[in-house]
């Protein structure tokens, strides 16, 4: 929903995270996505630490593949 969304990151939407280089297809390392769910310093961590639903490491590996491929 646009009026609750509250960053301009859209995953929804293909080109948009392919144009913030939020995805990288075939470069995991280069996907800011990536980075932020693998973050554990809690600067800029994906989900942020304050909502305490961290993903597990199984959904990290997960998404890295995605992208990955």
């Amino acid at each position: 929903d646009k009026a609750a969304r509250k960053g301009r990151l859209r995953l929804d939407d293909r080109a948009a995270a392919l144009a913030r280089k939020a995805i990288v297809p075939g470069d995991a390392a280069a996907s800011s996505l990536v980075e932020r769910i693998e973050a554990d310093d809690g600067h800029g961590q994906m989900p942020p630490a304050r909502f305490k639903k961290p993903l597990s490491d199984a959904k990290k590996r997960l998404l890295r593949a995605w992208v990955e491929q």
